[in-house]
């Protein structure tokens, strides 16, 4: 435990002796860790298959050559789409010091487990968002169904 809170202490005044000197370090290289840390990439990644995997089940026929332009294609855009979208919103909510500081998490005992789990965690969240929401809406269905069948000015008693 104590080897711990020294090594959380180290990390932390590294963090704060290295915030703003980082006019030597590649800021691209940094968003881009963090896009691999935080599992960004890879759940986008994961979509690409899933798109070509789909497209594989319609089309097993396709050539060499048109899979090949298909895993550019979605290489290519996954890439615009992290450049354009996905990197200005972490830089909005982001400075440089702070990815670095989220990269360097990462790196921790901790931030290593969470990474590990991630992406299971997010599956298994969106799962269950869909289970609430399948939930949800049939329940809401039931009460509006109950109160169109209740005359007009009638209690629902």
């Amino acid at each position: 435990m104590l080897r711990k809170m020294i090594a959380l202490g180290l990390l932390l005044l590294t963090s704060v002796a290295m915030r703003g000197q980082n006019s030597g370090i590649d800021s691209t290289a940094v968003w881009n860790r963090l896009l691999e840390n935080t599992e960004l990439a890879n759940t986008l990644d994961a979509l690409g298959r899933e798109v070509k995997a789909q497209v594989l089940e319609q089309m097993p026929l396709l050539s060499k050559v048109t899979v090949g332009e298909l895993d550019d294609s979605i290489r290519t855009i996954g890439r615009q789409y992290l450049d354009e979208h996905v990197m200005p919103l972490l830089k909005q909510h982001f400075t440089l010091d702070d990815a670095i500081e989220i990269n360097a998490f990462y790196q921790t005992v901790a931030g290593s487990k969470l990474k590990e789990v991630q992406q299971g965690l997010s599956t298994q969240m969106t799962n269950n968002l869909h289970q609430y929401s399948t939930r949800l809406n049939q329940a809401v269905t039931e009460i509006l169904q109950r109160a169109a069948n209740t005359p007009s000015g009638q209690p629902d008693n």
